[in-house]
């Protein structure tokens, strides 16, 4: 496939952008749209609404054929001013999962570049959406429009935001990677620095060395399999080992608490 991605120009284009707005509604909805509605929802219709609306367009298209549109522009209502926005993206199912979507919010963005933030509404229920404006970097920030499509319906509002700032309560806090542990970032902050950073923390360090290596070797010999079947001597082994690990286990609390 070589997919190209312009802005709506031709007859064709026109023609071609109605047809995907009618394929893709009626793949991307069944089950979601009251089916009353979507039988109101014909080729015809979307034809001539791709001929009233023929500005900010853009197609992508397999030869001659378009395969998906974009439609884009300052955000409307005033809700969010200094905001752009993509007020539709649809792929035909056939061409999703090879890059079309992104290539078209990629050049969207690229024409709302004087936007530092970028909005989408997203019917409730459509995962498949959700998850890939989600990829792109689009995250929930609380708002909700109802809709009546034969029966009401919520829209959900995602915003991207360009600079990397936190956008909404609904956002999580990254994580990242260490020792192939994942932790959140806050929790890295608080990390506790090295001992060796410390002449005091070393020295109690050392000191301990000896009773770490003796609660080791202890535990070692003296854990039995079962408590039923073990000598007395190995039972009171194994409470003075365990006794040993407790006094061990504060002091290390002690050392971390200090470092931190």
């Amino acid at each position: 496939m070589e997919c190209i991605i312009k802005p709506m120009e031709t007859e064709a284009e026109i023609e071609g952008k109605g047809r995907v707005h009618w394929e893709s509604w009626h793949e991307t909805y069944e089950g979601l749209v009251d089916a009353g509605y979507m039988e109101g929802v014909t080729l015809e219709k979307c034809v001539q609404t791709a001929h009233q609306w023929r500005e900010n367009i853009l197609v992508a298209k397999d030869g001659d054929r378009v395969i998906g549109f974009a439609a884009y522009g300052a955000c409307q209502g005033g809700a969010l001013p200094g905001h752009g926005e993509v007020f539709a993206l649809y792929v035909l199912r056939e061409y999703q999962g090879r890059g079309v979507g992104y290539g078209l919010m990629n050049a969207a963005a690229e024409r709302l570049s004087a936007y530092p933030k970028m909005a989408v509404w997203v019917l409730e229920g459509n995962e498949r959406a959700i998850r890939f404006y989600q990829r792109y970097g689009f995250c929930f920030d609380g708002a909700e429009a109802e809709l009546v499509l034969g029966t009401p319906v919520t829209e959900l509002r995602m915003i991207c935001d360009r600079r990397g700032e936190r956008t909404g309560a609904y956002r999580r806090k990254p994580r990242r990677k260490t020792g192939g542990t994942f932790l959140p970032s806050h929790f890295l902050n608080r990390l506790p620095r090295p001992f060796t950073a410390s002449p005091m923390l070393s020295a109690v360090s050392l000191a301990l060395t000896p009773l770490i290596t003796a609660s080791s070797c202890s535990v070692g010999r003296s854990m039995p399999v079962s408590f039923s079947s073990a000598p007395a001597g190995s039972l009171r082994n194994c409470f003075c080992s365990a006794s040993s690990l407790l006094i061990f286990s504060t002091m290390s609390s002690m050392i971390f608490l200090m470092s931190m």
